[in-house]
């Protein structure tokens, strides 16, 4: 393949990068493109295809940030009020999460969706992602669900969204896409370590989505 077309290929596939996000109006940092990068490719040649596109003004960039709206002052803004708060919630999350995992046949808790991605507003949900133990899933799932009834009573129904389950039989996601990839990529692990790596190990297959994302390392509690 040319240099020329190889350049464009690396182009193209930045802006698919900054168009998922768009999705949300979050800019990202050169590390976020490049671990939501569709191909294996090392953080300096992303840098410059980036550098090129923001030449031609087809990506702007501020602070560090890129997008490929114009007001991307404003979308930084936004993130970093936003990136605050996910902070701020994330203690509340775990203590949430800890209460999920005491109930029965629930073998994994952790925290997906927005905060799991550090980016939250004014009543975000708490969004869980929950591993059962085999043939349990549909009993956990109902004692759970009930449970988030009583939570109308106190108006913290928000902070428990159980929005994802699985047991221990099957860890291997049927739904395989670039949703799916970085909803695995951007999970965060509160309660349950084994069945963490499990699902880590048997979803090798977001590589294809996100080959140059990294499992992190993270302080997992089993009681």
């Amino acid at each position: 393949m040319e240099l020329k077309a190889i350049d464009t290929q690396l182009q193209d596939e930045v802006l698919s990068v900054l168009h998922y996000y768009l999705l949300f109006h979050y800019p990202l940092t050169l590390q976020e493109i490049h671990t939501n990068f569709p191909s294996k490719t090392c953080r300096e040649t992303i840098a410059q295809a980036v550098t090129n596109l923001v030449a031609k003004k087809k990506v702007y960039t501020f602070n560090g940030y890129y997008s490929i709206e114009a007001n991307i002052k404003s979308q930084v803004v936004n993130r970093s009020k936003g990136n605050k708060l996910a902070a701020a919630m994330q203690e509340d999350a775990r203590k949430a999460a800890a209460l999920i995992y005491k109930f029965p046949f629930v073998r994994f808790a952790g925290i997906s969706g927005s905060l799991s991605k550090g980016y939250a507003e004014e009543g975000s949900d708490y969004d869980f992602f929950i591993i059962t133990a085999k043939d349990r899933l549909w009993i956990c799932r109902t004692l759970l669900h009930i449970f988030k009834k009583f939570t109308f009573l106190t108006g913290r129904q928000h902070k428990y969204c159980m929005n994802y389950f699985i047991d221990t039989e099957k860890v291997e996601l049927d739904d395989k896409n670039r949703y799916t990839a970085v909803e695995l990529a951007t999970l965060i692990p509160i309660h349950g370590t084994e069945q963490y790596f499990d699902l880590v190990n048997a979803n090798r297959w977001t590589k294809d989505f996100l080959p140059n994302a990294e499992v992190k390392c993270y302080d997992i509690q089993d009681k």
